[in-house]
C-alpha cells in the first residue's frame, strides 16, 4: 500500500511539471539549454530526414511496444513535413532474442535500402503483419546494434520508448501530441 502511494505521489508531481512545461516556450528553452546532455554517439544510428538540421529528435523503440508505435506513427510524418533529423535507435533486450533479431533485421535493410526501411516503419505503425523475408544480419551490424545497447545501458536509458529532443530527454514530460507544437516552437524561434 505505502509502495503504491508513493507511486502516485510520484505520479502526480510529474504530471504538475508536466502542465508547468507544456506549452511554455521559456521552460521548453530551459529544458532543451539545462538539461543533461546525454550523448548517444550516433555514427553508427538510423536517421531519416535532414542530417544538417538544428533540430534532431532522437527516437529509442522497440518493436512490438504499442507506445513505440504511436511515436514512430508521429515521426514519419513529423519528419516529412519539418526540417528536422530523426535519429532512430533500437533498444534490444537480452531477454526476448525475438526483439533482437527483428531490430536486426530493420538495421540491416536501412543500411542496405533506405526506402524499404521506411516502408518497414510504416508497416510497424500501422500494425501491418510484417511479412517481409527476413535479412539475415552482418556480423557488423550485430557488432553496431550491441555496442549501442552498452551505450543506452551507460547513460542509464533503459525504457521504451525514450525521446530526446538535441540530446536531452523530454518524454517524461511531453507525450507525442505535443511535438508538432514543439517543433513549430523550437522552428519559429530559430
Amino acid at each position: 500500500m505505502k509502495r503504491n502511494l508513493k507511486t502516485l505521489i510520484l505520479l502526480k508531481s510529474e504530471r504538475i511539471a508536466s502542465f508547468t512545461i507544456k506549452r511554455n516556450y521559456n521552460v521548453l528553452q530551459n529544458l532543451l539549454t539545462e538539461g543533461e546532455f546525454i550523448d548517444l554517439n550516433y555514427q553508427n544510428a538510423m536517421f531519416l530526414g535532414d542530417k544538417d538540421s538544428y533540430l534532431s529528435i532522437t527516437t529509442i523503440i522497440t518493436p512490438f511496444c504499442p507506445y513505440c508505435k504511436a511515436i514512430v506513427k508521429e515521426m514519419l510524418y513529423l519528419y516529412n513535413a519539418y526540417p528536422i533529423k530523426w535519429v532512430i535507435i533500437l533498444n534490444g533486450s537480452p531477454s526476448f532474442p525475438d526483439i533482437n533479431n527483428q531490430q536486426l533485421h530493420w538495421e540491416e535493410i536501412y543500411k542496405l535500402n533506405k526506402d524499404e526501411f521506411v516502408n518497414e516503419l510504416h508497416k510497424f505503425a500501422n500494425d501491418k503483419n510484417n511479412k517481409t523475408t527476413k535479412i539475415k544480419a552482418s556480423e557488423q551490424t550485430k557488432r553496431d546494434f550491441f555496442n549501442r545497447l552498452k551505450l543506452l545501458e551507460a547513460n542509464r536509458i533503459d525504457k521504451s520508448p525514450t525521446i530526446l529532443i538535441n540530446g536531452k530527454i523530454l518524454s517524461r514530460y511531453y507525450n507525442i501530441r505535443d511535438f508538432k507544437y514543439i517543433i513549430n516552437d523550437l522552428i519559429e524561434k530559430i
